[in-house]
């Protein structure tokens, strides 16, 4: 929706151009007004996707009347309209924006937990001389904050505290190793020295006329990645452990009954909106069950965006153009196909110049020539980003949900039998088990999570609860939905002004899950419930289809002559990468990729990002 700014000026240098320095660095973010607001040694500074109610009253910094009280936001709440009847008998609202809602939500101080949305804020509250900053629980909108005994700076993305020109830029060298294991940084680090993430969940206070920063809970300090404690966003234990789970008594029926509720009313809720709302439809099970919601709220025939291949590289991805295109006939959607082909890389320097913190991930190139396409017509669309996380459909959760079965009853022994089998005698998946699997059970759904570049490492961790699976899908919505699909997902689009809403991510339907039996998510295959859903809905074709990843034949073009020369002259021996992993790993996987022995393009992708981008930023 937004992009928002804040500036604390501990030196009092009373200096304005700052603060508009770092809106015009996200600009993109929202390019339809753009304004700050200051008080003393404060700037707030905030530039406007105008998505509900598009009238310049809703401009913001938002204020109260009085002016003691500024807000800058960016996201949606989904549930303003409800929120709002709490505070007409004492507030009079001049717009009919969500914006104004959250400003006397906040001056209230009511309880944050009742907000059901995706947001980031900054609160101004000049009355106490305090502000107060957050995110949603998932961190679905970014924000990022640098801090030193002169300037306390927070900004939608990294570029805008880069902007302001306050700070040296210095490259995090710890991260290196865990973005090319991981494909991301760790939780709360970036690859700038001294900028981190706002924690989720989290919720801290200043006070402008203090030098140091005051917080309500600790300010993270760089951690290795053995000791991370995961509950501090989604990880607690249930309050009463002897309290019946509230879904134990219902059928499979019902429960399904009870999810189609929540998911009709979570798209309805999420379509609020003074511009048309689109999707990114690939016809897997995901989004293709959001089109049928949308039908089914009787939303107008949206445009349907689809990433479609050549001919030629079709064996190489997937069949998403076959399927997308019957599921947007099926459930009335005008579809919209978009062309990839391998000169998507001709332009790959470009994109690296506009990200502030690499993901080794192609599906952030794809997202963002998909959002590209719909910011001719669209501000926001639809994605089924999360459904993966939150209903266990990633092959990995089968694989760990089989792993634990075996070893609950032949207990390790299984184990060291797979791992004394000669590699050689197994083809390409079932070695990649075996690789794979350790006698820690943590361990081993790390390790499939990992990419090649990672092999044969223990991880200890601080398991909060004697249920492995359970951990093991928290790790993931910790880990991969917050730290790859979300960051992806918000970077990628609003670099084209573009909103991505994620309807999977409701907290309805997060509280929903929670409440389940772990294992029920599994019972009957990957993501069952989402399928039995789609099924009812008419769509078993689409639910039927195998599992394929949002990619691009990337691996096939790197063999071609042109590309092959621009990786390996980016990616020379004396790239401050190789002072980190092996030169003759790397060349390994290289050779045995270009002889098509085994296929390492997420690995070469993600190595190949980085270095660019390294090269950009840091020589």
């Amino acid at each position: 929706m937004c992009g928002i700014n804040f500036f604390l000026d501990k030196k009092n240098l009373q200096d304005e151009k700052i603060i508009q320095q770092m809106n015009k660095a996200i600009f993109h973010r929202g390019n339809e007004n753009s304004d700050y607001f200051c008080h003393q040694n404060l700037y707030v500074g905030h530039n406007r996707l105008k998505i509900l109610d598009l009238s310049s009253e809703a401009n913001q910094p938002f204020l109260s009347e009085d002016k003691e009280f500024a807000l800058v936001f960016n996201g949606e709440i989904y549930n303003y309209q409800h929120l709002k009847k709490e505070l007409l008998e004492k507030y009079t609202f001049k717009t009919h924006s969500d914006t104004e809602v959250l400003l006397y939500f906040l001056m209230e101080n009511k309880d944050e937990k009742q907000l059901n949305g995706i947001y980031a804020y900054i609160f101004v509250d000049l009355k106490n001389n305090t502000i107060k900053f957050n995110r949603d629980k998932l961190g679905i909108k970014p924000l990022y904050m640098f801090e030193n005994d002169d300037y306390l700076l927070i900004s939608s993305e990294i570029k805008g505290i880069l902007a302001s020109r306050l700070l040296e830029k210095k490259l995090n060298t710890s991260q290196i190793l865990p973005y090319l294991y991981d494909r991301f940084v760790e939780k709360n680090q970036t690859f700038f020295e001294n900028i981190i993430p706002v924690c989720c969940k989290n919720e801290r206070k200043i006070n402008p006329n203090l030098i140091f920063f005051e917080s309500e809970d600790k300010i993270f300090e760089e951690e290795i990645f053995e000791e991370i404690i995961f509950e501090e966003i989604i990880f607690e234990e249930k309050k009463e452990k002897s309290k019946k789970n509230i879904f134990t008594q219902y059928t499979n029926t019902q429960k399904i009954n009870e999810l189609d509720n929540l998911l009709r009313q979570a798209v309805l809720s999420q379509c609020f909106a003074d511009v048309p709302i689109g999707i990114f439809l690939s016809g897997g099970v995901d989004s293709t069950l959001l089109l049928a919601y949308l039908q089914e709220n009787n939303y107008p025939k949206p445009t349907a965006f689809t990433i479609i291949h050549e001919k030629k590289d079709i064996r190489f991805v997937s069949e998403d153009t076959n399927f997308a295109e019957k599921a947007a006939k099926k459930f009335n959607a005008h579809w919209e196909p978009v062309l990839i082909t391998s000169n998507v890389l001709d332009n790959f320097q470009e994109f690296v110049s506009k990200i502030d913190n690499p993901i080794a991930d192609a599906s952030f190139l794809l997202t963002y020539h998909l959002a590209e396409k719909a910011s001719k017509t669209h501000k926001v669309v639809f994605t089924g980003a999360g459904a993966d996380e939150m209903f266990a459909g990633y092959h990995r959760h089968q694989a760990f949900y089989s792993y634990l079965q075996l070893k609950k009853i032949f207990g390790t022994s299984w184990i060291t039998l797979f791992k004394n089998i000669p590699t050689t005698f197994l083809g390409r998946k079932w070695r990649k088990l075996v690789e794979k699997i350790d006698f820690h059970s943590p361990t081993t759904f790390v390790h499939f999570t990992q990419t090649h570049w990672q092999t044969n490492k223990n991880f200890f961790f601080n398991i909060p609860t004697n249920d492995n699976l359970k951990w093991a899908l928290e790790y993931e919505r910790a880990n991969f939905l917050s730290e790859d699909v979300l960051k992806i997902n918000d970077l990628a689009a609003m670099l084209h002004s573009v909103e991505i809403r994620v309807p999977f991510l409701d907290n309805t339907i997060i509280d929903f899950v929670d409440n389940l039996e772990t294992n029920f998510l599994l019972k009957n295959g990957k993501k069952w419930l989402l399928k039995q859903l789609l099924i009812n809905k008419g769509g078993k074709e689409f639910a039927n289809r195998k599992k394929e990843g949002f990619g691009m034949a990337f691996g096939e073009w790197t063999r071609q002559e042109k590309y092959k020369k621009l990786i390996v002259n980016t990616l020379h021996k004396k790239h401050i990468i190789f002072d980190y992993l092996s030169y003759s790993i790397f060349i390994d996987f290289w050779e045995k990729h270009q002889a098509q022995k085994a296929d390492f393009s997420n690995e070469i992708f993600g190595i190949w990002f980085l270095a660019e981008w390294l090269n950009q930023n840091f020589n």
